[in-house]
């Protein structure tokens, strides 16, 4: 899978998660609630180039700020594919 491939699976991953964070039926919240810190998990582990552990434990228990830490990955990513020459 691809960088950019990958950091869209994260980004949906969440954007998929994110009304089930805020339920009101708690076993879906801390079921959705983990699934966020797995992807939280694959982001970082994936990322330890750009993102820092500071950066990785304030994104575990703040949903906005991981959701802005992916796509500033993301729109990285895209910029650097563009800006590099393919090969004639």
């Amino acid at each position: 899978m691809s960088k950019i491939s990958s950091l869209q699976d994260i980004k949906y991953g969440a954007l998929f998660l994110q009304s089930q964070l805020v339920g009101t039926d708690p076993e879906k919240v801390k079921t959705a609630y983990e699934s966020f810190q797995a992807l939280v998990d694959r982001f970082y582990s994936e990322n330890r180039e750009i993102v820092s552990e500071r950066q990785y434990r304030a994104s575990r228990d703040n949903f906005d700020f991981f959701l802005i830490l992916v796509e500033t990955a993301l729109n990285s990513c895209i910029a650097e594919n563009e800006s590099t020459p393919t090969p004639d």
